[in-house]
């Protein structure tokens, strides 16, 4: 990293502090969400959102899985909801900024199907739609980055959707458990894979089962912050399709992030085959365990340490976490298509 504590390395510190307010934040959204908790009984909830959105849509959807609810949940990243919606449904719209075209759309498109609707974000044009419309409606605080509101994001999700998840009561209690694994996790702990990344011109995020979503939260989160070109290798899927491009080595230094459930033996199997097929292949790997009590907690850990380590391995890289223009770039490119 930088020497220099007013340069590279206080933009480090101060990324790191965002992260390190995320069980603050989850805890006073999640009791946001709770309030706005709508009582229903959707044959089916869908979230429409982009980015760290539909990562805490994704992660949540775990969630209520193991908590039991019979209500499926579809994480949509789109504009476009599915053809199927109707007026049994619930769509959840999620966007940080409020300003998501694609959510926002999503959005007036299932209004159109007749779904009903409910809304998580900090303000923006969703916010006003949700105040109109009427809906239940978790609302966040403003000032982070898009990938740092996921805990937001996840608090907030998990207190709206307890009730219609029709299993409120495990819900909350898995709610708990993301909270504890956000206090739980340290800085230290990302250091080994930070350096790893750092190393490297390409990661591979393996995950296997329940841990899916971890492995796409990596890849995301050493994009935004690491500036890294990062894919998401999930198994038993990836066994059967991406481990043949490791038959040519890499022509660039490579660098796997194995995330492992110690409590799955069958993935635990099948991630020791995947890594011996990196190994073969030059990738240099490094393993996290992710041990505790439930999945929920697992991938709220997981999220954490990724938004740990992408913003060290940025340090080291000697880039700056918070910069982010494409972003914005590409917003606006889409922006003035669409307007043209």
């Amino acid at each position: 990293m930088a020497s220099d504590p007013g340069g590279l390395q206080g933009r480090v510190e101060s990324m790191l502090a965002r992260y390190r307010a995320w069980p603050r934040h989850f805890r006073l959204a999640l009791e946001r969400g709770l309030e706005a908790s709508p009582d229903l009984e959707p044959r089916a909830i869908v979230v429409c959102g982009m980015g760290t959105s539909a990562a805490a849509g994704e992660h949540l959807a775990a969630v209520l899985g193991e908590a039991g609810s019979p209500v499926p949940v579809l994480v949509e990243r789109s504009f476009e909801p599915p053809a199927w919606l109707g007026g049994r449904d619930l769509v959840v719209a999620v966007s940080y900024s409020g300003s998501t075209w694609e959510t926002l759309e999503c959005a007036r498109r299932a209004a159109a199907h007749g779904a009903a609707l409910a809304a998580v974000t900090a303000g923006g044009e969703l916010l006003s739609m949700a105040r109109r419309g009427g809906w239940p409606l978790a609302r966040v605080e403003p000032g982070e980055y898009g990938r740092t509101s996921m805990a937001y994001l996840m608090g907030a999700l998990a207190g709206l959707l307890s009730r219609p998840s029709g299993a409120p009561g495990e819900v909350e209690r898995l709610a708990g458990h993301m909270l504890d694994a956000l206090e739980d996790a340290e800085v230290d702990e990302a250091r080994a894979p930070a350096e790893a990344i750092a190393g490297a011109d390409a990661v591979f995020a393996v995950a296997c089962g329940g841990l899916a979503p971890a492995a796409r939260r990596w890849r995301t989160e050493l994009g935004e912050n690491t500036k890294i070109t990062a894919r998401d290798d999930v198994y038993p899927e990836s066994g059967h399709n991406d481990v043949v491009a490791l038959q040519v080595k890499p022509g660039f230094r490579a660098a796997a992030v194995i995330l492992r459930d110690p409590d799955n033996a069958t993935c635990g199997i099948v991630l020791e085959a995947a890594e011996q097929m990196y190994r073969e292949a030059g990738v240099s790997t490094v393993q996290i365990d992710l041990p505790g009590p439930s999945l929920a907690y697992k991938l709220a850990r997981s999220a954490i340490l990724a938004g740990y380590a992408s913003t060290l391995a940025a340090g080291l890289r000697g880039v700056d976490p918070h910069e982010t223009p494409n972003l914005a770039r590409y917003k606006e490119g889409v922006k003035g298509r669409l307007e043209a």
